[in-house]
């Protein structure tokens, strides 16, 4: 009976390389600022300044409203959970290019590569979330401290989501070149398709199920849930967590299964 190539990755094995992989996060972000003249506080700038034209355009324009939600912290919420994702990808395929010529020259579980991003995506974001705390306590709005239980859960299902999301990135850039112009695009897109700076009562009942197959809507949602006291819980986002964990797990099965000819394939 023929062996299947399907496997577990070694995850021992990356265990052992963790500080190259620490290295490789903190240098990625190093250099992203390191010749810009306001450095590490675009890191704050960023998701405020995006925050900011958010709210422009659909709370003041459309006169969207979100009850015991100021539109501030509304849209700021969604834009600490979207910009994790939104910077995640594009640096997963950047950084696979980046690094294949090191394929042929040294060996290391190649899984740290798509881990040292979602930990560097994962640096910005902290600062975001520290940002979007004391702006609310800025804004006077009331936040649901008790509901910080559910915060550990919340930070598990963000982390495997974007190890997924890393994952397949890497995997599609071995595939084809091609998707690291493609890509971007969509993400430029997922601004309007996840409910960053609108409530998901907009969305049609019958699209909602259709809509909370995107992973991200439904942790934007859950996130909200747990930080603001008279927000409803959409039991959709079961939906998003799902797909979440499929997304995380079929990552690491097929990135193992072609981490053998990456050296041929980039």
């Amino acid at each position: 009976m023929p062996v299947s190539n399907w496997q577990w990755p070694h995850l021992t094995e990356a265990w052992q390389y963790r500080s190259l992989c620490l290295q490789l996060a903190l240098k990625d972000f190093r250099i992203r600022y390191q010749q810009s003249l306001l450095g590490p506080a675009w890191a704050v700038l960023n998701p405020l300044l995006s925050t900011l034209i958010l709210i422009a355009v659909f709370q003041r324009m459309a006169g969207v409203t979100i009850e015991g939600v100021k539109p501030y912290a509304f849209a700021f919420s969604g834009m600490v959970v979207w910009t994790f994702y939104a910077s995640i990808i594009p640096e997963a395929l950047n950084g696979m290019l980046a690094a294949s010529p090191l394929f042929r020259k040294i060996y290391f579980p190649k899984l740290i590569l798509p881990v040292s991003k979602m930990l560097n995506a994962s640096i910005e974001t902290g600062v975001s979330f520290v940002l979007f705390l004391m702006a609310c306590i800025w804004w006077q709005q009331d936040l649901q401290w008790t509901a910080i239980i559910h915060l550990p859960l919340f930070l598990v299902m963000a982390l495997l989501t974007g190890l997924g999301l890393a994952l397949w990135a890497s995997v599609l850039v071995a595939l084809s070149r091609d998707f690291v112009h493609g890509i971007p695009h969509l993400i430029r897109l997922g601004i309007f398709v996840c409910p960053i700076a609108y409530p998901v009562s907009l969305v049609p009942a019958h699209w909602q199920i259709i809509y909370f197959l995107n992973p991200v809507s439904g942790l934007i949602e859950y996130f909200r849930w747990i930080c603001f006291p008279l927000y409803d819980f959409v039991p959709y986002i079961w939906i998003s967590l799902t797909v979440a964990f499929v997304i995380t797990i079929s990552g690491l099965l097929v990135f193992t299964k072609i981490e053998g000819r990456l050296n041929d394939q980039m």
